[in-house]
Formats: structure tokens, sequence, C-alpha cells
């Protein structure tokens, strides 16, 4: 059985209506690199020093916070991320949608054709979602 090594960034001090923590695992041979341009928030804030981390280690892990603004918000954004190695750049995306009314929404494709992503968890008011990257 694989295990990660799980590198937080930040905290959550601040009271939420909503929240919700991303926790993206990497087991593949391959480090993970952020494209910058990529991280988008549409509704919400990150939360109290919080950011994505901009490189995930093969048989890491890392995980960031959102959280929403105020009661009746939800929370939406998505990040890239492509592989490192040969150009052109595989890449995987991942997004996430709190909704006050309806269920929670996770996203994650990869252009990559061997490497599958899973999405675990997520549900509820504060919630924790996990895309397990693997080939």
């Amino acid at each position: 059985m694989a295990t990660a090594t799980i590198a937080t960034h930040g905290s959550v001090a601040e009271p939420a209506a909503r929240s919700v923590t991303i926790l993206v695992a990497n087991f593949t041979d391959e480090q993970l690199e952020l494209d910058k341009e990529s991280t988008h928030l549409s509704r919400g804030a990150w939360s109290q020093d919080t950011t994505t981390p901009t490189v995930i280690k093969p048989g890491g892990s890392v995980l960031w916070r959102c959280r929403s603004y105020s009661v009746g918000q939800g929370i939406e954004g998505s990040v890239t991320y492509h592989f490192a190695g040969e150009i052109p750049h595989d890449k995987a995306r991942f997004t996430w949608k709190s909704r006050v009314f309806g269920p929670n929404k996770y996203d994650a494709v990869t252009s990559r054709k061997e490497c599958k992503i899973a999405v675990e968890g997520g549900g509820g008011v504060h919630a924790c979602v996990a895309f397990i990257v693997g080939e």
C-alpha cells in the first residue's frame, strides 16, 4: 500500500459559514507543477495564510482551504497542475463547488491517458475533498 506525505499550507483561524479543504495526493512518478495562471476562485476566499502549493512531489500530498464570505454564499474554484517532464506537458485540472442549495460538486480531468484521478469525500457545509492522482 502506498503512503503519502502531507504538506499543509495555512490554517483556518477565521469562522466561515461554509468551507472546503482540498487535498491532492500524487501517486505518480512525476512531480506536478502549478500552472499559476490557472488558479481561480470565482466565489469565496482563500482561508487565512493559504495558497495553492506550487509543487506536488511524487508520493506527496498537499492541501489548501477556501471559505465563503458570508452565510448564503457558496465557494467555487479550480486549479490546474502540469506533469513535469518532456514537453508538451500533460495536465490535471481540479474543480470544486460548495453550494448553498444542492449537493457539493467536484471534478478532476487529466490529459494523461494512463493516469486516473479519484475524487473522495466532499460532503457537508465544512467539506474535505481528496483528489487522488495515480497511474
